[in-house]
């Protein structure tokens, strides 16, 4: 999840799937190393698809109240997985699907 700030100014989160099936040829991934995902509890191999998110709206979402998480990715490969993700963005490659 990255939390970004919506065209109206309010923060929304983008959850981008991860998924242990190898991505589609042309996708917008990034490949979870083994470290990072031991620290979340998953099986590699497994990718972050950055060419397709979720929003939400964090000021009214329901699904994020009681949430525990399940682990953390490190601040070094979250970065990568933003400035991944930004990139899909910018080119027109990313689709959204809003939860609401």
């Amino acid at each position: 999840m990255l939390i970004v700030a919506g065209k109206n100014g309010r923060k929304q989160a983008l959850l981008f799937p991860i998924t242990s099936q190898p991505p589609r040829p042309g996708a917008h991934y990034v490949e979870i190393p083994e470290t990072e995902a031991r620290r979340v509890t998953l099986f590699t191999p497994a990718w972050v698809i950055v060419d397709e998110f979720n929003t939400d709206d964090l000021a009214t979402s329901w699904a994020l109240e009681d949430a525990k998480p399940l682990g953390q990715f490190t601040r070094k490969f979250m970065s990568r997985i933003a400035g991944e993700a930004a990139a899909a963005i910018r080119a027109g490659a990313a689709r959204t699907v809003p939860r609401r």
